[in-house]
């Protein structure tokens, strides 16, 4: 989903207006996936390792 956490992150803010807002906080987000594939590629996984582990959470790389 485009835009996600910056819709999170800024509800008020149109949605026409948050490709303006992402290249603002760009270095202060994590690395995005390479479209839908690239999203089920890391979620597919996740979901097996958390059906043996429901405490396993997908490592996430934020800039500081």
């Amino acid at each position: 989903m485009e835009y996600h956490i910056e819709h999170h992150m800024f509800p008020t803010v149109p949605s026409y207006n948050l490709p303006k807002i992402h290249e603002l906080i760009r270095d202060q987000l994590p690395k995005t996936r390479n479209g839908l594939c690239g999203a089920y590629k890391e979620l597919i996984p996740a979901l097996v390792k958390q059906a043996k582990n429901p405490n396993y959470k997908i490592p996430l790389a934020i800039p500081s």
